[in-house]
C-alpha cells in the first residue's frame, strides 16, 4: 500500500463532504470496488485492528494513522444523503475478513446513521487487478459531472506489488468515460447495476 496514494484517497473522500456542505456538488457516488469489504468498514471509527495488518503497515506510525483516519471519513460519506456510497466485493469477500471485522461491518451496514451506504457482494469470485480500487462520480452545481478512479490493492496486500492509476478529470473527458464505462460493466456482470 502506498502512503500517498491512500492520503490522496483520503484527502478526496474528505472534499467530496466539504463540497457538499458548501453547495458545489449535489449528489455523489461512490463505489468501493475490491476483494474483500472496505477495510475503514471493518475497523471500528478511529481505530485498527492492527492483528490483521500486515508488519509493514504495523510498525509504520503514517500508515496507521492515514487507515484511522479513512475509518472516520468514510462513515462521514456513509451518512451524507446526497451520497451513494457502494460497497461492492467479490463473492465469499466477506468471509476473508476476520470474524471481529465482519461483526463491525455488519454493524455499519445496519445502522441507521449511514443513510448512503450500500453492502454488496457481487456474484463474480475475483475482481480484475485493473478494477480494483475505487471509484466516485460528482454531479456538480454547474451542471458537470467529476470523475476520479484509481486501482489499488487492499492494506491486507501491501506487501504485495502492486500498480497504482489514476483518472481525474470530468466526464466529458473520453477516457474518463472509458474508465467508468469498464468499473460499470464489470460491476453490472457481477450483479450490481447502477446508474450514474
Amino acid at each position: 500500500m502506498q502512503l500517498p496514494c491512500v492520503n490522496f484517497q483520503r484527502a478526496f473522500e474528505q472534499s467530496i463532504i466539504k463540497m457538499l456542505h458548501k453547495g458545489k456538488i449535489k449528489s455523489a457516488t461512490a463505489i468501493i470496488h475490491t476483494d474483500r469489504p472496505a477495510t475503514p468498514l471493518c475497523n471500528r471509527n478511529g481505530q485498527l485492528s492492527e492483528d490483521t495488518l500486515p508488519e509493514s503497515i504495523r510498525t509504520d506510525p503514517q500508515r496507521l494513522k492515514t487507515l484511522k483516519d479513512r475509518t472516520q471519513t468514510m462513515r462521514l460519506l456513509a451518512r451524507e444523503k446526497q451520497v451513494d456510497l457502494y460497497i461492492a466485493y467479490t463473492h465469499g469477500g466477506l468471509q476473508k475478513r476476520s470474524e471481529k471485522e465482519q461483526g463491525i461491518f455488519k454493524d455499519e451496514i445496519k445502522n441507521r446513521r449511514n443513510v448512503g451506504l450500500h453492502d454488496v457482494e457481487l456474484s463474480c469470485p475475483a475482481i480484475p487487478k485493473k478494477l480494483s480500487g475505487a471509484t466516485y462520480i460528482l454531479k456538480l452545481a454547474d451542471g458537470d459531472s467529476l470523475f476520479f478512479s484509481l486501482t489499488g490493492s487492499q492494506v491486507q496486500d501491501a506487501d504485495k506489488t502492486m500498480d497504482w492509476e489514476y483518472w481525474f478529470d470530468t466526464l466529458k473527458n473520453p477516457e474518463m468515460q472509458k474508465r467508468l464505462d469498464q468499473v460499470l460493466n464489470f460491476l453490472k456482470d457481477c450483479g450490481l447495476s447502477i446508474q450514474v
